[in-house]
């Protein structure tokens, strides 16, 4: 037990900070070894044990992580720290308020009693909060998709496990939906790796030419550095498309980088926020072509459709594709690029052609020249070798964007392209060639609003236009996108929990 107050002593002092006391009106700043920083307004110590008790709107400050509460007791020795009334913890990942929490900021773990939980669309209690480094346990927790609590849909578990960056898993799992209590499920696991697609909902999708149909992809992790990726298409016109890959990437898995492969059927500027309305935002574009990536992958595919070319295909099959994809950045350019091995045909009479196909994308970082406007440059190449001969092209982007107002991007960019050569398959060449592609973006509060307008100086017409609208609504957030070129729309639901598992999944443990 405390004697009583009783000053700090100097040689405590000195002890807890190696520098002099900082004093700002009321609050003093002690630097505790390990680099814990505690601001509070009056201290005193247990002259026996060492232990130091600071009271008066304490907050300690270790790493990210902030600690506020209305009495702190620290011991320097062993590390350790008790924080009671009015806990609070600020964390990059989102912010716990508790009844109590003990921590070690030594080993960097914690324990939190009475603990909510409030991170981006997800709000948890929990009767107990262990934070360890690679392992979050959830004790007796129920919880939401919303920062409140307050939604139609929450759910209850007797534990739950998370391990940043790879998966979690709930036990014994309860469902209120509108008041009904459904359950229980006794295993929910789900993953929070970004280098693999994991499990996902069909889509339903109206492409013109085939008709409504449901559109199926996901991954599955195999082994440290493995996934196996599959893709079922089924729409009224067509054959039913089926491709399976197995990719290898060597990187250290904590890369955020997925480990398969792109296809090459898909539409091939997919990642361009001047070419794609469902592209967020010009960084997005720069992180995804920038990040490093090294993958190697063998697969197969049959009857599968190309996507946003100049005439698609709908019976595209690979008895076998070899691939590997490398990507980085280098300097202030942002690159990627892939090589595959292919033996492929164009319709289920056609015989199989084996080639060479070499892609490679460059983006240098936006050079800003003006109050808030940027410029920007993109650069593709395409390459055909096979018995049939060579063939090429190139495209050239380059544009400008800016934020005139908070919460609305405005962009214009010139495209040119040329190519050489005559094509292996009618879904080789460049889509359009010399063009020009306006975009708006209105992002605030719960809405969002796209729109995207594309010209063919070639043609003198448009060809393509493109919006997306979204509002978040409670734990969900409902979306349309319409597409004139890919002739696409989709409707779905998006699930608030994603910008929450982003955040998890990218943590690196510090604490």
């Amino acid at each position: 037990m405390l004697p009583g107050p009783v000053p700090v002593p100097d040689a405590v002092l000195a002890l807890l900070r190696p520098s002099e006391s900082v004093v700002r009106q009321d609050r003093q700043t002690a630097q505790v070894p390990g680099g814990l920083t505690v601001t509070f307004e009056e201290s005193e110590t247990d002259q026996e044990t060492g232990r130091v008790v600071f009271r008066g709107r304490v907050e300690a400050v270790y790493d990210q992580t902030r600690v506020q509460c209305d009495e702190l007791t620290v011991d320097s020795f062993d590390r350790r720290g008790e924080a009671k009334g009015g806990v609070r913890v600020v964390d990059p990942e989102g912010e716990i308020s508790a009844q109590s929490l003990t921590f070690d900021w030594g080993a960097k773990t914690g324990v939190a009693f009475g603990a909510v939980l409030q991170a981006p669309n997800v709000w948890i209690a929990a009767e107990r909060l262990d934070v360890a480094p690679g392992l979050w346990t959830v004790t007796r927790g129920r919880g939401s998709l919303s920062r409140t609590g307050d939604t139609p849909v929450t759910f209850e578990a007797d534990s739950a496990e998370i391990v940043p960056g790879q998966r979690a898993l709930l036990r014994n799992v309860y469902f209120k939906v509108f008041g009904t209590r459904l359950g229980p499920i006794p295993r929910i696991p789900f993953s929070l790796d970004r280098r693999v697609a994991g499990l996902k909902a069909p889509e339903i999708a109206n492409r013109k030419g085939v008709g409504l149909g449901v559109s199926w992809r996901s991954g599955f992790r195999v082994g440290s550095g493995g996934v196996t990726d599959f893709a079922v298409e089924s729409f009224p016109k067509r054959l039913p498309g089926l491709a399976l890959q197995y990719a290898y990437s060597p990187l250290d898995p904590d890369s955020p980088t997925a480990i398969a492969p792109r296809g090459d059927l898909d539409e091939r500027f997919a990642d361009g926020w001047f070419d794609n309305v469902s592209v967020a935002s010009p960084a997005s574009e720069e992180a995804d072509i920038g990040a490093r990536r090294s993958s190697f992958g063998v697969a197969t595919g049959w009857n599968r459709g190309t996507t946003a070319r100049p005439e698609d295909s709908t019976e595209v099959s690979k008895a076998l594709e070899l691939s590997m994809e490398q990507g980085g950045r280098r300097g202030g350019m942002a690159w990627r690029g892939a090589v595959r091995l292919q033996s492929q045909r164009d319709g289920a009479n056609q015989g199989f052609l084996g080639r060479t196909v070499a892609e490679l994308t460059v983006l240098p970082r936006p050079v800003p020249v003006g109050r808030g406007l940027y410029l920007r440059a993109r650069g593709d190449l395409f390459g055909t070798a096979s018995g049939s001969g060579l063939y090429g092209w190139a495209r050239g982007q380059v544009g400008v964007f800016a934020e005139p107002v908070e919460g609305v991007t405005l962009g214009a960019a010139y495209q040119m392209g040329t190519g050489r050569g005559r094509p292996d398959f009618r879904f080789d060449p460049l889509v359009g060639g010399d063009a020009v592609h306006l975009r708006v973006d209105y992002v605030r509060g719960p809405f969002t609003a796209r729109y995207l307008r594309k010209y063919d100086l070639g043609r003198n017409t448009w060809y393509d236009q493109e919006y997306e609208l979204a509002v978040v609504a409670g734990a969900f957030q409902p979306f349309l996108v319409f597409r004139e070129f890919p002739s696409e729309t989709r409707i779905g639901v998006r699930f608030r929990i994603d910008s929450f598992r982003d955040r998890v999944s990218s943590r690196q443990q510090r604490r």
